[in-house]
């Protein structure tokens, strides 16, 4: 009997002491810490990365609306800030065209901690309060500073540009418009800026 009392005892207090489990604890920290940085730099460069394509695919829808509605496009953005828009370069004064601009404009905002960054020295002109009727956000975009217009003509060329967008965090990426064929490409920012 002696034994198995002995034995029960034993069992019992066979777990882990608390310097035990502190160092578990510490290990998997540690483990955790050092697997977190690259996952979450992952999830921010797909962040940008997901930003700009939505801003390379608008510029590259206002190429189209130009050539399908023979007449000039504009794209236009707020350096240091979020907004971007796509408008018609002038107000039409037919009703037909009219509804068809209204059906091709576009704006939209990055998401939070995700700006344009520019070379732009100076603003462009305010845009046309009619050309931004039937934008939900239009009283904001009216009183945006905007970047220079990149300009899509009905011949498939536009105004040749290259524009950054940053995060927060230090990241970039580029967006390049090249005027000949108004193709539209982002790409990590290169270390030697090449020109235009």
């Amino acid at each position: 009997m002696k034994r198995s009392l002995a034995t029960r005892r034993l069992r019992s207090s066979s777990g882990y002491t608390l310097l035990e489990v502190m160092l578990a604890v510490s290990v998997l920290i540690i483990l955790a810490t050092v697997a977190s940085s690259p996952i979450m730099r992952t999830w921010r460069d797909q962040r940008l990365a997901e930003s700009t394509e939505n801003v390379r695919s608008l510029l590259a829808g206002t190429r189209i609306r130009a050539v399908d509605n023979d007449q000039t496009w504009q794209f236009r953005y707020e350096p240091g800030g979020t907004h971007f828009l796509r408008v018609p370069l002038a107000a039409t004064e037919s009703e037909n065209d009219e509804a068809s601009n209204r059906s091709g404009q576009q704006s939209g905002t990055l998401p939070d901690g995700i700006t344009f960054e520019t070379d732009d020295a100076g603003s462009a002109p305010p845009l046309d309060p009619k050309l931004l009727v039937g934008l939900p956000d239009s009283q904001e975009l009216s009183s945006a500073a905007w970047a220079t217009p990149i300009l899509f003509y009905s011949d498939g060329t536009a105004t040749q540009a290259l524009f950054t967008i940053v995060d927060e965090y230090g990241g970039s990426r580029e967006v390049l418009v090249r005027d000949l064929t108004g193709a539209v490409t982002s790409r990590r920012p290169t270390a030697v800026e090449s020109s235009l």
